[in-house]
């Protein structure tokens, strides 16, 4: 939806219009120069000598996101899909009545899974609506009713790339699109990998899955060349490297046999990124 135009006859500028629509205060230089010259004023936190302001270890955080419940005068479904759908709501904010339009979807689960040789597991899977075969990490929908996340991560692990895990943890969590949509991934990291006994049968795009052990180093350097392009993908891999996995730190079953039965099991080449 367009902003319309002020009394000067400009709309607003990029940072106003994401602001305005966000339902944040637009960035203004001039009123926090005056805010952090007044007494009292100052922000939690330290002033680097360039005046930059930083963390203080002590303080609440610098920024975390915040949740805003409003009043929803109104909601219907225009559109209802395979697997997700298309809402519209009416609800008021700061005494104004917006309507906005928003995917509605059951939200995703994802798997880092890394072996004791620092890499990770990827498959190449075709993607229609970008018109191309994308490398991702093992991920599916949280669309079984009650299903715990933990849970359909694990099998989603065991479905795509016919592997287990010992070890278990949240990496990170993830809103891919919040402007259009209200779809929430969380990211699992998984180590100490084994084979499961038998290999899942997939079907329709998953059934030519490639499947790939990829040093982590190189998996970044490829999200940084621009090669690899899908979000949570590139979420997860600089999470991961930001932490400092990898570097030997994990141990349990060999990847090895894994990333030979998946070049060879699920068409894909061992040999390069």
């Amino acid at each position: 939806m367009a902003d319309r135009a002020d009394s000067t006859g400009r709309g607003p500028t990029g940072a106003e219009a994401s602001a305005r629509e966000e339902g944040t205060a637009s960035f203004d230089e001039s009123q926090v120069a005056e805010e952090s010259a007044a007494p009292g004023t100052e922000p939690e936190g330290t002033r680097a000598d360039d005046g930059v302001l930083v963390a203080d270890a002590s303080a609440e955080p610098l920024i975390a996101d915040e949740a805003w419940p409003v009043e929803v005068v109104e909601h219907e479904r225009p559109f209802e899909g395979m697997v997700w759908n298309i809402d519209r709501d009416r609800f008021m904010y700061r005494d104004s009545a917006l309507v906005r339009e928003y995917m509605a979807h059951p939200g995703a689960v994802a798997v880092l899974a890394m072996d004791e040789h620092d890499r990770v597991l990827l498959v190449q899977q075709y993607r229609h609506a970008a018109r191309a075969r994308l490398w991702e990490l093992p991920a599916g929908l949280l669309d079984v009713h009650g299903e715990d996340p933990l849970e359909a991560a694990k099998r989603e692990l065991a479905e795509e790339v016919d592997h287990e895990a010992a070890h278990w943890e949240p990496l990170i969590s993830s809103l891919p699109s919040p402007g259009g949509s209200n779809e929430a991934i969380t990211v699992y990291l998984a180590t100490g990998l084994s084979e499961t006994s038998e290999a899942f049968d997939r079907e329709h795009e998953e059934a030519d899955l490639t499947v790939r052990w990829v040093p982590l180093d190189e998996a970044v350097q490829a999200v940084l060349e621009g090669r690899v392009r899908n979000g949570i993908l590139q979420t997860a891999l600089l999470a991961a490297q930001a932490r400092g996995l990898g570097r030997g730190r994990f141990s349990g079953g060999d990847g090895r046999d894994g990333g030979d039965r998946g070049a060879e099991g699920f068409g894909g080449d061992a040999g390069r990124v």
